[in-house]
């Protein structure tokens, strides 16, 4: 499909009425995802199949997980004789719907086969939809205009699935930094999936780091682990991967007709809001959008009706969709590295919240669940800013702990923001409702200096050393030892020294 010119995008997005650019939570896709976005069905059914919490329902949800069905939807024809000659990829046929509407899907299929498989546009047939009026009869024709194909059954799978967000990303991240962060802490490329697994099972990891055991959990725990870790581990990076793989695909001399690198962009905000969420994103829906979303009314980071976070990140993925149109790639990348610094942010303050609420009391299976969801979610990204943090952190709150410490686990997150790129303000302090922080739970205050990325000091011949380029150099224990302002300035950077 051709990419539309961005000074249309604007003006189409809120005239169409279910267009392939209409609004993700206010942002104006560039090109068609709506099928992309549509995997917050799959996380929504998987959701309420599973919300029984009985044994019978917890194999249904696992049934979504694994294979989703409203996302990249295929029906699988049977046909009643062999195909004289092949269908090229992408050939449209046309057929009768299950309640005699018209219907078309892309085709393709090999020579002499004796079925073919056909790709349903994004938004028709979806399984865990009861209407199935957009989905091909279970038995009939089809034809490209030309050629009648004859069909006896039609099976209906999915090829975009939340359990592939983590099973496929040891191949499609292998480069990708944060990727390799998780990666490295569990020792295990799918360990957001082993870990939905041992939820699902109530199991236990094998991992490096980070281990969970959920064998003593019932199920009322063991819901919230499924919910909570397949959206902000499975879904949460691949809406990482996607950025940075639109990143790779900017050729930053093809000014408006960079295609490739904003579809990929606009697929990492899919996945991050979802379609559930509305155009304007008042919906909320079922992704880490909606989790910004109630994270930041709980802790008093809202911006009018929207929380500080999405109203960010929103304006961020507009940005960066404009830096690719311009093939403009180092500020597109730039812009995602701003994202990338505030986007684990309400992983963060679910962290806190139920830290808090563990430490009050650990007899709600339901808090202390969730509180190791959302610890087990961030844990790297601490661990490779401070292990000793990210082991404060698992202590109390891990799947073995029998007490949690908040006042540590606010201090081990508190200690790391700086080196993820977050400010204290950003993340607030959980609220009681009355507009009185919880005894405890101030926010803390972002320093003036400290370990401060923008100032400056000398070192020998270089002028403009800061702590960000200190912490990345080999020589920083020399550098500690021998500059009286890089001790005090970059204190956190000197800490190892």
């Amino acid at each position: 499909m051709k990419l539309l010119s961005l000074a249309l995008i604007s003006f189409l997005a809120q005239a169409s009425a279910g267009g392939y650019n209409t609004r993700i939570s206010g942002y104006a896709p560039g090109t068609d995802v709506v099928d992309h976005g549509n995997v917050d069905l799959d996380q929504a059914a998987m959701e309420t199949a599973i919300k029984p919490k009985t044994e019978e329902a917890f194999a249904a949800g696992k049934d979504i997980y694994e294979t989703g069905g409203n996302s990249k939807v295929y029906a699988t024809v049977t046909l009643t004789a062999p195909l004289a000659s092949g269908i090229s990829s992408g050939t449209v046929l046309s057929g009768v719907g299950q309640d005699g509407l018209v219907l078309t899907a892309e085709a393709s299929g090999s020579k002499g086969a004796s079925f073919f498989s056909l790709k349903y546009a994004g938004g028709s047939c979806q399984m865990s939809v009861a209407d199935k009026s957009k989905c091909f009869a279970e038995s009939g024709t089809l034809t490209d205009g030309t050629t009648v194909y004859q069909y006896s059954s039609v099976a209906t799978s999915a090829g975009r699935t939340l359990q592939g967000f983590s099973t496929a990303a040891g191949s499609k991240m292998a480069s990708e930094e944060l990727f390799l962060m998780f990666a490295k802490y569990y020792g295990q490329d799918d360990y957001a999936d082993k870990l939905v697994q041992a939820a699902f099972s109530g199991g236990a990891t094998d991992f490096t780091n980070g281990n969970a055991d959920f064998s003593s959990m019932t199920l009322v725990g063991r819901e919230q682990l499924v919910k909570k870790m397949s959206a902000y581990m499975n879904v949460l990076m691949y809406v990482i991967h996607e950025l940075e793989a639109s990143i790779g695909k900017c050729v930053d001399s093809t000014p408006y007709s960079n295609e490739s690198a904003i579809h990929a962009w606009d697929e990492g905000v899919a996945f991050y809001s979802g379609y559930l969420s509305g155009e304007t994103g008042s919906l909320g829906g079922s992704l880490i959008y909606a989790l910004a979303e109630k994270r930041g009314g709980d802790f008093g980071t809202m911006v009018g009706d929207v929380s500080l976070v999405n109203s960010k990140l929103m304006t961020y993925f507009a940005e960066g969709r404009d830096r690719l149109d311009e093939a403009n790639c180092s500020k597109a990348e730039k812009t995602m590295d701003k994202i990338l610094s505030m986007i684990y942010i309400p992983v963060i303050q679910g962290a806190l919240k139920y830290g808090y609420k563990t430490s009050l009391s650990r007899t709600d299976e339901k808090a202390v669940a969730e509180g190791i969801a959302f610890v087990q979610a961030v844990l790297p990204l601490v661990a490779a800013a401070d292990e000793d943090a990210a082991a404060t952190i698992y202590k109390n709150m891990g799947t073995g702990a029998t007490t949690c410490d908040f006042a540590a686990v606010k201090k081990a997150f508190e200690s790391v923001y700086d080196d993820v790129g977050i400010k204290c303000e950003q993340v607030g302090g959980y609220m009681d409702g009355t507009g009185e922080y919880y005894p405890g739970f101030e926010p803390c205050q972002t320093k003036a200096c400290g370990n401060d990325k923008e100032k400056t000091f000398n070192y020998n011949m270089e002028k403009k050393l800061t702590c960000k380029d200190l912490k990345k150099r080999d020589d920083k224990k020399t550098v500690c030892a021998s500059v009286t302002k890089a001790r005090k300035q970059c204190a956190k950077a000197c800490k190892a020294c």
